[in-house]
């Protein structure tokens, strides 16, 4: 379209085309512009996705954090806290364990665990670290999941992305046929890897079917 409009305007100035038609096209230009960087943005915060649950087993997880109570559109500022030591100790992978359900329990009540998590055996390299830094650790058993994965945008879409991923996994969760066997769910925050093929950040939503006992209440 950038090449029609400079030979437009080329024309116009010889007399061999009209003004008026020059502005048609270049409008014409700004609009296929502006509508293919919308769903440019559309695609990068996932508009266009749709959840696809499969079912998993996993290991066991050891996890370093924070405990959180309130408004779960709150909990914000704690991730932001956990991804900074993340970030600090070189760690791929944060994540965050709900145990309310916001329409049963008072918003201001309900109970979440912000964390680094690691394999089992990254715990001895880390543990010392993580816990001088205040946090607290506990350990998530070898589980069946249905999971749920998200790509996320960037900075400064990557919250306009989380929120939509958010909005869209917990509604179709709630229309799955294994949706009351849930015993309990957590966010998995997966950064990129120099060492792996995948660069692009994740969210995988797991919604674990066992060990319920985990997934009760946060450490005191």
């Amino acid at each position: 379209m950038i090449v029609d409009l400079a030979a437009a305007s080329s024309l116009a100035v010889r007399g061999q085309i009209a003004m008026p038609q020059v502005l048609a096209i270049a409008s014409l230009s700004v609009a296929s512009a502006t509508i293919a960087a919308f769903l440019a943005l559309c695609f990068t915060i996932g508009v266009f996705n749709i959840p696809h649950f499969v079912r998993e087993s996993r290991g066991k997880m050891v996890l370093f954090g924070r405990t959180y109570t309130g408004a779960y559109r709150n909990i914000g500022s704690t991730f932001e806290a956990i991804e900074k030591i993340r970030t600090t100790c070189g760690l791929e992978t944060s994540c965050g364990v709900y145990y309310d359900d916001p329409k049963k329990v008072p918003e201001d009540e309900c109970r979440a665990f912000v964390a680094v998590a690691l394999h089992p055996e990254q715990v001895p390299a880390h543990r010392s670290h993580l816990i001088e830094v205040g946090l607290k650790e506990v350990s998530i058993p070898a589980s069946t999941f249905h999971v749920a994965r998200w790509p996320m945008a960037s900075f400064p879409l990557e919250t306009i992305s989380i929120i939509l991923a958010v909005t869209r996994v917990y509604a179709a969760a709630q229309q799955q046929p294994w949706a009351d066997a849930v015993q309990g769910c957590m966010e998995v925050y997966r950064a990129p890897s120099v060492h792996k093929r995948h660069h692009s950040r994740t969210i995988e939503f797991c919604f674990a079917l066992d060990n319920g006992d985990a997934f009760r209440s946060p450490p005191e």
